[in-house]
């Protein structure tokens, strides 16, 4: 035996501070990671000179869709990573909808460097209309649960 006071089957690490049994919030990059790979994909259909078309009105509400739905994703990946990092709250939502919209903007920015496309402030109203259904989604759920003491800022 090495000295160590670990059980057989145990997944923690030897030196390690943290009771048995307790939960750990995930670290930085766990945390980072699933934004920064969403941020990378939205950067790769965004550096496509010209994406596939749907017939008649479906085009316009299936890519406005999109955007919804890809700045929502974003928006609670960020605040996934904010809170596993210790925000709590507004402060954690405000960062998360800061951080969105910054990267929404700076992608139709980008839009405007390829071939075919064009950056829309139209595209990003759609882009903050997913940012704060996810902002308010998180309020309202986080309200439906008895407070906590980590919460009580919000």
């Amino acid at each position: 035996m090495n000295g160590s006071t670990q059980s057989p089957g145990s997944t923690q690490s030897p030196g390690s501070t943290q009771s048995p049994g307790s939960t750990q919030s995930p670290g930085p990059i766990s945390r980072w990671l699933p934004p920064l790979l969403w941020m990378g994909l939205i950067f790769f259909v965004s550096a496509q000179p010209s994406l596939p078309s749907a017939p008649g009105r479906w085009d316009l509400l299936l890519k406005k869709g999109m955007h919804v739905l890809a700045y929502a994703i974003l928006t609670a990946l960020y605040l996934r990573a904010w809170i596993g990092g210790g925000a709590r709250g507004w402060a954690a939502r405000a960062l998360s909808a800061g951080l969105a919209m910054a990267y929404a903007v700076s992608d139709e920015y980008h839009q405007t460097f390829v071939p075919g496309r064009n950056g829309s402030p139209v595209d990003l109203l759609f882009d903050g209309i997913g940012v704060t259904a996810v902002i308010l989604l998180h309020w309202w759920y986080r309200s439906l649960r008895p407070a906590r003491d980590e919460s009580a800022s919000e």
